[in-house]
């Protein structure tokens, strides 16, 4: 089994090790790295409470004991002895491209110095071997590269040059163009598959801009069954019926003709066909490319890869329907909203139309937008 590569970061306590690692994580996703994190303890680690049903059967004398959930999960079990790091990353962080970790000044792997000035010398702390590298607030002379302590882009920029790893410069990945019309329309009481704006039905003209936009034939996932408008794509049944948009996602992953798909939704009439070129030119080593939006990440419009295959068919096992549900689990490359913005002012590419209320403000607003400009 190929492991990732793994950079310790060290320091005395009280320095600052924590705080950047949660500034050079964001960085490291942004470029599209999947990101692991190892914290070691030298103290008995007490996370489990008394009373609580997983303690319970700890005591009862289950190990591991294992909580699950929608938004994560945990394990606690006894040790006779610490587990190498090495075995701790194969366990539970072989997937990743990059594991961080804080406390394991004495590995024999790479690591990090972090110095802050404020915090002075500590005596009895011995500068570890394997230092490659330090950030820092003051220079240290060290005659090793680096980086500031408050500044987490050159850091992410000397860990990816050390280890090959980042998001390849930007040109554009060939990507099959996907609609999803195969929902069951339940808050507009009609089909969205018909849905018709001004005279323009929406699902031909959708994928017509998407083929402008990706140069490639389109592919239509719809239910079984489903009567579709006469549409220049090849039409596709849901592999699992009644799933959701996840099922969807997860027919269009194994029909496409590429090895990644732009997705969009029936329901999703003003896409801007630049917001698609911008998420087809970032990384090709992402699992998923999305777009940010006030905080959060943005599922449709999205770029998605046949890698995601075995984390969504784990998602829909698992009775998850989200087409986000299943994105904890695969390497996201998020599009800074300062990115689009430029190209889609207004986040026009994310409305959807769900109810008859939404196509008449859709109606009203392609009354007036240039059909150049949106679709």
């Amino acid at each position: 089994m190929r492991l990732p590569p793994v950079v310790s970061f060290v320091a005395p306590s009280g320095t600052g090790k924590t705080t950047l690692l949660e500034r050079l994580i964001p960085e490291l996703r942004r470029r599209g790295l999947r990101v692991a994190a190892v914290k070691h303890d030298a103290h008995r680690i007490e996370i489990d409470r008394e009373g609580k049903d997983t303690y319970r059967m700890r005591q009862a004398g289950a190990s591991p004991v294992v909580i699950s959930s929608r938004e994560g999960y945990a394990a606690f079990g006894d040790l006779d002895g610490e587990w190498p790091l090495l075995d701790v990353v194969a366990r539970f962080a072989g997937a990743a491209d990059l594991v961080l970790t804080e406390g394991y000044r004495r590995t024999d792997l790479a690591k990090v110095l972090v110095h802050r000035a404020a915090r002075g010398r500590d005596p009895s702390w011995v500068l570890p071997d394997g230092i490659f590298a330090a950030a820092t607030d003051v220079p240290l002379g060290m005659g090793l590269p680096e980086v500031p302590l408050e500044d987490p882009v050159p850091l992410a920029d000397l860990l990816c040059a050390r280890f090959g790893l980042g998001a390849s410069p930007a040109v554009p990945v060939p990507a099959t163009p996907v609609v999803l019309v195969g929902g069951a329309s339940r808050r507009m009481g009609s089909d969205k598959a018909w849905l018709d704006l001004g005279g323009r039905p929406v699902l031909p003209e959708l994928v017509r801009r998407l083929g402008e936009a990706t140069s490639r034939p389109a592919l239509v996932v719809a239910r079984e069954g489903q009567d579709l408008p006469p549409v220049d794509a090849r039409i596709v049944r849901d592999l699992r019926p009644r799933q959701g948009p996840l099922g969807g996602l997860l027919t269009a992953l194994a029909a496409m003709d590429e090895a990644r798909a732009v997705v969009v939704a029936c329901d999703q009439p003003f896409v801007i066909p630049e917001s698609i070129r911008i998420l087809m030119s970032r990384s090709p080593h992402a699992d998923a490319v999305l777009m940010e939006r006030g905080g959060r990440l943005e599922p449709l419009p999205g770029v998605y890869a046949a890698s995601c295959v075995p984390a969504v068919h784990r998602a829909l096992l698992a009775g998850e329907r989200r087409m986000d549900g299943f994105l904890g689990a695969v390497r996201v490359e998020a599009v800074p909203e300062a990115d689009w913005r430029p190209a889609d002012p207004e986040g026009a590419s994310f409305l959807n139309l769900n109810s008859p209320e939404d196509l008449r403000a859709a109606e009203a607003r392609a009354a007036g937008a240039p059909p150049s400009s949106e679709l």
